[in-house]
């Protein structure tokens, strides 16, 4: 088993099969049920400046089906 650390790319035990390069104001949604990682290459070293650094938003949305007549 590789060591802990985060995905950048294909490893031992996964592949990986889409990239989306970050963008500002962009958001990624997918399914819940989505094995997914951040690309954060090997010895990035993150700022704690909220200015500056990553921000990242974890929630659940519910999509509800309307009704048409």
């Amino acid at each position: 088993m590789p060591e802990p650390d985060y995905i950048a790319g294909d490893t031992p035990i996964f592949e990986q099969v889409a990239r989306h390069e970050a963008l500002f104001n962009r958001a990624i949604l997918y399914r819940s049920n989505t094995l997914h990682c951040a690309a954060i290459p090997p010895g990035m070293v993150f700022s704690t400046d909220p200015a500056s650094g990553r921000l990242t938003v974890n929630t659940f949305l519910k999509g509800v089906a309307s009704a048409r007549s």
